[in-house]
């Protein structure tokens, strides 16, 4: 961050870095979503067997 304010481009490397995080995290909303869908299929799996 220092250096991107001292050359000038501190908006665009807030930017870059927002888009960064944006997408980080909805890699991690996705990745708790799959988990959690895993663990309630499994659950449902044992209950279901006849």
């Amino acid at each position: 961050m220092r250096s991107a304010e001292v050359n000038g481009n501190l908006d665009r490397t807030s930017l870059h870095m927002a888009e960064h995080y944006d997408k980080e995290n909805r890699l991690n909303g996705k990745v708790r979503n799959a988990g959690f869908n895993v663990e309630n299929v499994l659950k449902f799996q044992k209950y279901d067997c006849k």
